[in-house]
Order: structure tokens, then C-alpha cells, then sequence
């Protein structure tokens, strides 16, 4: 990427004119704009005319003014009127790129959290947390809660199960540190399978089991689809789940159910840091 600093001024010329500097080269009418840059681009300014060597775009003469343009514009040596010109919006926009990245920037993170607001208002209900069987409507839903109870012990059975991962995914980079899991809530335990990140979907595999006892767990922070499970030893693991429902069938439900079943929440934002 090139990164610019301080003042490019750009010469363009507009029509030729029979007229030539000090050193007899030809000159054409054109204009002037100045771009201020600081590593990017953040003003562009018009400067209007100017008379320019027409090989030689980096140096220009004012435009003359008043009884002096009067009288080049009579002798033809100048176009009378001055032909117009026009900085296209693009220019414009690159011009002030800097401007427009900040509102943009702005603009999506109040999207961003409106979003969120209105995911978290859908997930309130009044209605008891369910403890029933979760729905098995996709191939995965059904490869989850086979292998889910591989893992049940004598009387235990599966409350909830959802996929997400172990932190937010922002891009390409921080996919390497990322791990895909299958979140299974049972009346008790938590068991989080781990899987390889999938690039067109969740990958029905299961390369290892982490499990918490249900009664290890103190307490569910929540932040929209992401939920931070803290533990009676002081240690807390998070889990973003998967807001879409097309690969499984109950994550809003395990977003909705699993923080109440779990006893006592509060919000993420109460913990002192700004939640992914």
C-alpha cells in the first residue's frame, strides 16, 4: 500500500493556448488541485486556473486577472470565456478517502450494535427455559446429538446443543488462532467438542472433548451471541455462537435457555472490557 504525507499539488491541462513562458515552451490552460495527505488522503482543494507548460505538468504560472485576462482573452491568446471544467466525484471522493473511511467506520459500528440490540430483544422471552430435546432438522443437528451421546454417561441426557466458535472471528488472519465448537449442554454437564474451522460451513468431526460439571459453573456472562462461561474456580472459557440457523437448528435457543438454566448472568459489558 502506498501511504502518502504533506501537499501533492496536480496540474491538468484543459486546451492549448498560443502562449509561451520565459524559456519560449508552449503553454496550455488547465488547473491546479492540492491534496493533503497524512499517510492518506483527507483534503482535496480546487485551485483553479492556471497556465502550465504543456510537456512539463510540474510547474504552472497564476492565471492572470482583471485588465490583463481582458486583454489576452481579446488578442485570442486566451479562450474567452474560460472553458469549464469538472473534478469528478471520485476524485472528490479520494480526496477526502480518509473522511469518508472514518464515517464509514462509524457508520458500521452503529449498524453493528443496532444489530446486536435487535438480535438480544429477540432472545428474550418470558417463557420458562425449555430442557427438552433440542430439534434435529439438518445432517448436523443429527451428527451433533449422535456424538453427543457417545459421550452420555448413566442418566444423562442432552438439554441443548449449538455450534460457534472459541473466540470472534474478524477475518482471514485471525482464523489461524480460531476454534470451531460444538457447545452440548446436558442436565449435567457442559461438553464442548473441538473441531477444525470450516471454510464453507461447520465440519462434523470431533477431534477432542473438553467437559465442565454443570455445578462448577457460577455464572453466564452474555453479550448477544456471545456467551462466557465462569467457573467456581475462577477460570471462565468463552463460546460465540453461530447466529445463523441453517447448519443447526437451536442456536438461538441454546443463546436464549442455556444462560438461565445456568443460574446467575449479567451482562459482558459489566466485566470492564468492550466484548467482541
Amino acid at each position: 500500500m502506498h501511504y502518502m504525507f504533506g501537499r501533492e499539488e496536480t496540474l491538468t491541462c484543459i486546451v492549448d493556448v498560443p502562449l509561451k513562458d520565459s524559456k519560449d515552451l508552449p503553454l496550455c490552460l488547465g488547473y491546479k488541485t492540492t491534496r493533503v495527505s497524512v499517510f492518506v488522503p483527507i483534503y482535496l482543494k480546487d485551485d483553479g486556473y492556471v497556465l502550465s507548460p504543456k510537456n512539463s505538468l510540474s510547474q504552472y504560472y497564476p492565471l492572470p486577472r482583471g485588465a490583463e485576462l481582458a486583454s489576452l482573452q481579446a488578442s485570442g491568446a486566451l479562450p474567452s470565456p474560460l472553458p469549464a471544467y469538472h473534478i469528478s466525484a471520485v476524485e472528490y471522493a479520494l480526496g477526502y478517502s480518509f473522511w469518508l473511511a472514518v464515517a464509514f467506520g462509524i457508520a458500521s459500528l452503529i449498524l453493528e450494535r443496532a444489530i446486536k440490540r435487535r438480535r438480544q430483544r429477540s432472545l428474550h422471552t418470558d417463557l420458562l427455559p425449555s430442557t427438552s430435546p433440542p430439534e434435529l432438522r439438518t445432517k448436523t443437528d443429527r451428527w451433533l446429538a449422535a456424538e453427543a451421546t457417545k459421550l452420555l454417561k448413566e442418566g444423562e441426557a442432552v438439554q441443548h446443543q449449538a455450534y460457534g466458535t472459541n473466540q470472534e472471528l474478524n477475518g482471514t488472519l485471525s482464523a489461524v488462532s480460531v476454534r470451531a465448537l460444538y457447545a452440548v449442554l446436558t442436565n449435567q454437564r457442559l461438553l464442548l467438542i473441538q473441531a477444525r474451522l470450516g471454510a464453507f460451513g461447520p465440519l462434523r468431526e470431533n477431534r477432542s472433548v473438553t467437559e465442565f460439571a454443570r455445578a462448577s459453573i457460577r455464572l453466564v456472562a452474555q453479550d448477544e451471541r456471545h456467551l462466557r462461561f465462569h467457573f467456581e474456580d475462577g477460570s471462565h472459557t468463552d463460546f460465540f455462537a453461530e447466529w445463523s440457523e441453517r447448519h443447526l437448528s437451536n442456536q438461538k435457543r441454546f443463546l436464549s435457555d442455556v444462560p438461565r438454566l445456568l443460574g446467575e448472568q449479567r451482562p459482558l459489558e459489566t466485566e470492564g472490557f468492550a466484548p467482541g
